[in-house]
């Protein structure tokens, strides 16, 4: 029989966070805690809030982890070998996504089965082993390449823990919590996207350089600096786990018959609405994979930005971007009271339409080009390379360059259609699925994502090179208009499970 701890969860963490969560500025218990007292005590209410909180702090890390280095992996990778392929981050984000994709199935069935203490703990023991080896990457001048893969490949192991953090949430919320309980994973997983190149940016003081640390072996400076950062926080959310999450038992069908025995019939949620909703899923997360792949190598071709800029002023874009994520998640739990999820959906995918609309380069001057030139020092000779579009790149002299207003432009588009379209994504999904044991559906779509991860990067890498920035965004909004007319033609069935089972046999669960 399936352990229930991964659906029932207890925790005396989060007291003061979570007191100020269930209740408002007077002391009374809010509206969900009110709803939710019909099953379960006040006291356990909050203490089942609590565990989640800690959920939410697991989430964040993740996202601190991974986003810390957005900005700096490519300069990091230059550092490290100057030689290396612009292929070669399409390769390493790959990777880390492909990692990601199983991790995110092994955590998923073992939280189906086995407490889900047992997943999140591993996954944060390989967090520390990539944070470390990424970290110390710089002290291997003939392996750090491969170190810095094989760092990345750990670490997208690691990250499949979104698919327990998943789990857990979804079978241990009521419907009408379930749109808050996953807006608030969301927004914290946007605010560790805000908070990881706000936090590389704070390591700008330690410099190129940095300092050596004899003692442990240890070069710090700002490209190794995440990986110590991370293994920081991997620490710290080892111990709160440890210390705070707890199983709690809860009656996740709220009174009801579970869907597959309702009314001694076996009802499947509806394929066609499960298969349009990963589709939706697939599409976001390669929107998002393909401008963390190809927002550093831009940055330095059309623009001619050094290693430096490309980490402080990419650090300070990125967190500006997490910025407007954590508002537009803000904004969608008001929308949802609005619109159904399958508007917002429409909604967000129509802005990164014209998001990349704008990305496309239409003008008449084209990229400054890299030069490169031989100085004499002496007896030394040093080559020096001005930042500037490769040369080796055909495009650089064909397609018209990309301004900077018209980059940030269609950047904040983008930023905001992906976490509006993403939140709703997540909470229509696990809506679909209806009042069931949810840890292998979102071990498959947490799969699916990371699939996305793996075949974005490959792709835009590969096309940037080949094709250049104006016909790879014009490839995506192509796909962009795909995914709109599929959610036009799918509308009327993307539904919670409920009004599904209303609509096909009339029975009320």
């Amino acid at each position: 029989m399936k352990n229930a701890n991964c659906i029932k969860i207890h925790s005396y963490a989060g007291l003061l966070i979570s007191s100020a969560f269930s209740r408002n500025s007077h002391g009374a218990i809010n509206d969900d805690a009110r709803e939710s007292i019909q099953h379960e005590s006040a006291l356990k209410y909050r203490a089942r809030w609590k565990s989640i909180w800690v959920l939410y702090m697991t989430m964040f890390f993740s996202s601190v982890e991974f986003a810390i280095v957005m900005s700096s992996l490519w300069p990091y990778l230059k550092r490290v070998d100057p030689k290396v392929d612009t292929n070669f981050i399409g390769w390493t984000n790959s990777g880390f996504s492909l990692c990601q994709m199983i991790g995110s199935f092994v955590f998923g069935i073992w939280c189906n089965y086995l407490p889900a203490m047992q997943p999140l703990l591993f996954s944060l023991l390989l967090t520390i082993a990539g944070s470390l080896l990424y970290g110390y990457a710089d002290s291997f001048p003939n392996d750090g390449l491969n170190m810095i893969l094989i760092a990345r490949l750990l670490l997208g192991l690691s990250a499949g823990n979104s698919a327990v953090c998943r789990t857990v949430l979804s079978e241990s919320t009521t419907l009408k919590e379930r749109t808050r309980a996953f807006a608030n994973l969301a927004m914290w997983q946007a605010v560790g996207f805000a908070f990881g190149p706000a936090m590389q940016v704070a390591t700008i003081p330690i410099g190129d350089k940095g300092l050596h640390i004899g003692s442990l072996k240890m070069n710090l400076n700002i490209y190794t600096a995440p990986g110590f950062l991370g293994f920081v926080t991997a620490v710290i959310n080892i111990i709160a786990l440890a210390i705070w999450f707890r199983k709690f038992e809860i009656d996740i069908y709220e009174g009801k018959k579970p869907a597959e025995i309702a009314n001694g019939k076996s009802v499947k949620p509806d394929r066609v609405a499960v298969l349009v909703a990963t589709v939706m899923f697939f599409v976001f997360l390669s929107v998002f994979a393909l401008n963390e792949t190809i927002m550093s190598p831009l940055l330095m071709d059309e623009f001619g930005w050094t290693n430096f800029q490309t980490v402080f002023y990419g650090g300070i874009i990125l967190a500006v971007a997490g910025v407007i994520a954590v508002f537009c998640f803000h904004i969608v739990k008001w929308l949802s009271l609005i619109f159904t999820e399958r508007a917002i959906i429409a909604g967000g995918l129509l802005t990164i339409l014209i998001g990349f609309i704008v990305y496309l380069p239409w003008g008449h001057e084209y990229p400054a080009l890299e030069i490169s030139k031989i100085i004499k020092h002496g007896n030394k000779t040093v080559k020096e390379i001005t930042p500037g579009c490769p040369q080796k790149f055909e495009w650089c002299t064909t397609q018209p360059k990309l301004y900077f207003p018209q980059y940030i432009t269609a950047a904040t588009l983008v930023g905001i259609g992906y976490p509006i379209g993403f939140l709703a994504v997540n909470t229509l999904y696990s809506k679909i699925l209806g009042p069931r044991q949810q840890g292998i559906y979102m071990a498959w779509i947490s799969g699916v994502g990371s699939f996305a991860r793996v075949i974005g990067p490959l792709l835009v890498t590969h096309a940037y090179v080949g094709i250049g920035p104006r016909w790879t965004f014009f490839a995506v909004d192509v796909i962009v208009t795909f995914s709109i007319l599929l959610l036009g033609c799918t509308y009327h069935r993307l539904v919670p499970f409920h009004e599904y089972l209303v609509r096909i046999s009339n029975i009320k669960v």
